[in-house]
């Protein structure tokens, strides 16, 4: 038993010590003097990540992955790269929409419902609902929301309103 003791931490100690030499190397530089191209992350996940990082309306994923079978690989590999210049317009345009001033006419539920229809309909990304802030309950007024914290909650629901809105101008042209 103490033998296997001495074992287990022999192994542990020699896992830790491992040095950073260790590593695989990184690739070597073609032939041409061009640096060789390293993996990069997806460019249809870094189009949603830009679309969720407007944190405006719920950002699911791409619309089905096609028609692949879970588990193709392949198949969904070249969806996504026949998919990835359709989304990655899709967020150009919508985050340059976003930096813009909001709208402030017309933001009813009904409208802002028609936008995020109008988005779907595009079948470029699929979208879910608003995001919507929700003033939360505090014990200084005797446990239920603030009229101050209610008055911050519906300002930022209307600037996303408003931002959704120039979205949904500037990808439909």
């Amino acid at each position: 038993m103490t033998q296997l003791k001495a074992f287990a931490v022999a192994g542990f100690l020699a896992g830790c010590s491992a040095h950073v030499s260790d590593r695989a190397p990184s690739p070597a530089p073609s032939p041409t003097g061009t640096p060789t191209p390293q993996p990069t992350l997806n460019t249809v996940e870094l189009s949603l990540a830009r679309l969720r990082g407007l944190d405006i309306f719920e950002v699911v994923g791409i619309p089905e992955d096609g028609n692949c079978y879970a588990g193709d690989t392949v198949c969904i590999a070249g969806f996504r790269a026949a998919a990835a210049p359709r989304v990655a317009s899709f967020a150009d345009a919508a985050v340059g929409a976003a930096a813009q001033p909001p709208a402030i006419d017309g933001l009813s539920d009904a409208v802002t419902e028609a936008n995020l229809d109008a988005l779907r309909k595009l079948n470029v990304v699929t979208i879910g609902q608003l995001i919507v802030d929700q003033p939360r309950n505090n014990p200084n007024c005797y446990n239920l929301p603030c009229p101050g914290d209610k008055q911050t909650a519906d300002a930022i629901n209307r600037d996303r309103a408003g931002r959704l809105a120039n979205i949904a101008v500037a990808v439909k042209q």
